[in-house]
């Protein structure tokens, strides 16, 4: 008796080992979080341009507004990776 316990007992951890080994992983996609990129509409942009070259002493303006272009070109690419890991993960 005690043997045919031990054979359905061996027989159920087999069947229940190979059930699991057929189903589905599931895989983690971790989407990069991104800042938001404001915009501006074309008068603004116009209107900056102006005062920038208006006040070609200020460099530090000049300054901040290029690390600010570079701070947007980064954004736009995290916007773009995050776009894309979501696409691949949802197929």
């Amino acid at each position: 008796m005690r043997f045919s316990r031990f054979l359905s007992l061996a027989a159920v951890t087999l069947l229940s080992g190979s059930v699991t080994s057929c189903a589905p992983r599931v895989q983690k996609i971790y989407i990069p979080t991104c800042p938001h990129i404001t915009a501006y509409s074309v008068a603004d942009q116009q209107q900056l341009k102006r005062e920038i070259q208006a006040h070609t002493e200020a460099s530090m303006i000049r300054r901040v507004a290029s690390d600010y272009i570079g701070l947007r070109d980064q954004a736009r690419a995290c916007q773009t990776k995050a776009k894309q890991v979501q696409d691949h993960g949802t197929h």
